[in-house]
């Protein structure tokens, strides 16, 4: 109540300014210049009760018909006003007029001056409220009781009754939410709601706000027709100009009677319905564009079907086609490899003729013969058996691209311990020592990797620096995808002008009688590796030794091992 009795204090002039100027739109002017008393206006002289009442320790409590209004501070006052009004010939209607113009000016005053928090606020309005009330039932009381004695306790009750009923009521009736108009038996407006005076008029202010024929504002023209044309109930709709804008409403129309039954009045409550208008609009909209969406959408997924089925029977006479490649080409291998084995066979035979009879006739005549007969008698055998050897690698070479074996996951530590085994005699005759990393498990053809392992182990031990022991290292490093295997030694070493050159098939680098071989072994690791879908390339540096690398597709880690060199410890 503190904060409630500076705002009183603070602001009463403020107070009697508002009551003025509601006085002077209302027709008030005159009334209140009549309660003028000195320089103080009557409005100021209001707030010394209010003070007094805010001041005490005794709560302001609502008056029932059995309590000494003379008692009640704010009810004592304005018996003492009205009486003073009384006197002076003035009438109760324009006095409780401008005490509701009092009231008005109080509920204002909470809305633009106060600061207060939310429960404070209520309780303001709750205190103004219950002390104008009281104020009313004094002036009220007065009035009906000219003589104390001669007021009939019956009379005084009805009257405390109606007030609070008609407080009870307006109450309620400002509360609601939805906008309500009252229009009185002639047709003009009588009242409205809180609500209605917002969406129509302007802002309201807080609390109960009684709303007379002669106070009502401009209302626009299309409102005020309706009123007029309506005759009976019920629900109607009508788009109307309101502070918000044009807006869609649903108004609902309901006779008031009187006790007697009589048509007295009527109640339009309105339900703003233009969202959902719009809505209904928009949805009927939506709903025609979505009906040529799918018309549209129909026709491109038929006409699509349509190329599909198109694309499908293109893709299968292709597929048929392939297919007959396929089937032609399969037999032509067939024919081809058998070709080849017949050929090999026949070559290796001949080849084979040439170096037996060339060693038989140098041991029948070699005593006939002069050194450059038995010359050409050694290089026709050795040519025999070279041809021999030749054959066999190039037999060996074609069948690389054929699946001899199906392709599978395979644990690269058995396929490396595997060609280590079939090397084992080799690597101790060289006195090599072999290092083996961490394997992981790759899909492959077991057999042709065991291959190519064994041809890059024997690679890096036959090419081995003469001044030095021959060392290999194999390791590998994986990714999610593939798996990249390392050889590596310490050998004579490669010029780097020479790494795609060695790949060829048949392509040497040094003499048969420096490092004996065919030139075929690196042309099939190659071609093995390029078969699994990997790749195969070499770094080196001359002198130094070399590293070859290729790559094979992963499918799991396995669990490898870091093994002891093999050969002489």
């Amino acid at each position: 109540m503190e904060k409630i009795r500076d705002l009183v204090a603070e602001h009463r002039e403020w107070v009697a300014d508002k009551v003025m100027a509601h006085a002077r739109d209302l027709d008030f002017a005159d009334l209140l210049a009549s309660l003028r008393v000195g320089n103080e206006d009557w409005s100021c002289r209001i707030a010394d009760p209010m003070l007094d009442v805010l001041s005490s320790d005794e709560p302001l409590v609502v008056l029932s018909a059995k309590d000494d209004l003379h008692l009640n501070r704010p009810a004592a006052f304005g018996m003492a006003q009205a009486r003073a009004h009384r006197l002076r010939g003035g009438e109760l209607r324009p006095f409780l007029g401008l005490v509701k113009i009092c009231r008005r000016s109080y509920l204002e005053m909470i809305e633009e001056k106060a600061a207060l928090e939310p429960l404070d606020e209520g309780a303001a309005v709750n205190f103004f409220n219950l002390f104008f009330d009281n104020l009313e039932l004094g002036i009220v009381g007065e009035w009906t009781m000219p003589d104390a004695e001669d007021v009939s306790e019956e009379m005084r009750t009805e009257s405390q009754r109606l007030l609070h009923e008609k407080n009870y009521f307006t109450t309620i009736f400002e509360s609601l939410s939805l906008p309500v108009l009252l229009i009185g038996d002639t047709g003009g407006i009588a009242n409205m709601n809180r609500s209605a005076h917002e969406l129509f008029v302007g802002p309201a202010v807080p609390g109960a706000v009684y709303y007379g024929e002669g106070d009502m504002p401009y209302l626009s023209e299309d409102l005020l027709q309706f009123i007029r044309e309506m005759e009976e109930e019920g629900a109607y709709e009508r788009v109307l100009r309101t502070r918000n804008g044009i807006r869609q409403f649903e108004i609902s129309v309901l006779f008031l009677l009187d006790v007697t039954g009589r048509f007295k009045s009527s109640m339009l409550v309105f339900v703003d319905i233009t969202e959902r208008m719009e809505a209904t609009e928009d949805l009927i909209r939506n709903k025609d564009r979505l009906a040529d969406l799918v018309a549209m959408r129909t026709a491109e997924t038929s006409s699509a079907n349509a190329k599909l089925h198109e694309a499908i029977a293109e893709r299968k006479a292709v597929e048929e086609s392939l297919q007959k490649t396929i089937d032609q080409l399969t037999k032509s291998n067939t024919e081809l490899e058998r070709f080849a084995n017949f050929a090999s066979h026949d070559l290796k035979e001949s080849a084979r003729l040439v170096a037996s009879y060339s060693e038989l006739l140098g041991r029948r005549l070699g005593q006939d013969l002069d050194d450059q007969a038995r010359e050409f008698l050694d290089f026709l055998t050795e040519s025999g058996k070279r041809m021999s050897q030749q054959v066999e690698d190039l037999l060996a070479y074609s069948r690389t691209q054929a699946r001899v074996h199906p392709f599978g996951e395979a644990d690269a530590t058995r396929i490396v311990d595997a060609a280590l085994a079939n090397m084992e005699t080799y690597i101790r005759e060289t006195d090599a020592t072999v290092e083996i990393g961490e394997m992981p498990h790759v899909w492959c053809d077991e057999f042709q990797i065991q291959e190519v392992l064994q041809h890059l182990i024997g690679n890096a031990i036959k090419f081995r620096a003469p001044e030095r022991r021959p060392e290999v290292k194999i390791s590998c490093e994986t990714t999610k995808e593939e798996a990249t295997f390392r050889i590596q030694d310490n050998g004579i070493g490669i010029d780097p002008q020479y790494f795609e050159q060695i790949f060829v098939i048949f392509k040497r680098l040094h003499t048969k009688d420096t490092y004996p071989g065919s030139g075929i072994g690196l042309a099939m690791c190659k071609r093995i590796i390029e078969r699994h879908g990997g790749q195969i390339w070499m770094e080196s540096v001359p002198g130094e030794g070399s590293v070859f690398q290729f790559k094979l597709p992963i499918t799991g880690y396995g669990v490898g091992r870091l093994a002891g060199p093999i050969g002489r410890r």
